[in-house]
């Protein structure tokens, strides 16, 4: 039987502190799922540096994959979602 895949798309705007902070959770809860958890984490065009911690999959052992999309310019944040679900 083929392996389940939830993919969670989350739009982030210079927050990085607490995108770490939902990815230690989310990480957390899918140790408790029965399907392969990725996120794709849309960065509509933050100012703010990225944090080494959030391409380091290392850290969050639980999730399959951490996909980060980085926009050229703010879209918004429905559009940064609207991104992040077509590339799921």
């Amino acid at each position: 039987m083929p392996i389940k895949s939830l993919h969670i798309v989350v739009p982030i705007f210079n927050d990085w502190v607490s995108f770490v902070a939902l990815l230690r959770d989310i990480d957390h809860v899918s140790s408790t799922l029965d399907c392969a958890v990725s996120v794709i984490a849309v960065d509509d065009g933050s100012t703010d540096e990225t944090p080494a911690s959030v391409n380091d999959v290392s850290l969050f052992p639980s999730l399959r994959e951490i996909r980060l999309v980085n926009l050229a310019t703010n879209v918004g944040h429905q559009r940064a979602i609207a991104i992040g679900v077509s590339m799921a």
